[in-house]
């Protein structure tokens, strides 16, 4: 199964910014929001007792 951006998950991009001794460090940080029906298909596929349950 294939899942497309936009109608099963989202991207969320976070910028971090911190201090390592006296410089400041950028960072990118991206995340995933996913849709319950992408979510729940993950979970079966990974054929654990807890992903059958679904």
């Amino acid at each position: 199964m294939e899942f497309a951006e936009g109608m099963d998950f989202n991207p969320l991009i976070f910028e971090q910014v911190r201090l390592e001794g006296e410089r400041e460090v950028t960072r990118q940080l991206i995340a995933h929001q996913l849709t319950i029906p992408m979510a729940k298909e993950l979970c079966m596929i990974q054929r654990s007792e807890i992903g059958g349950m679904f």
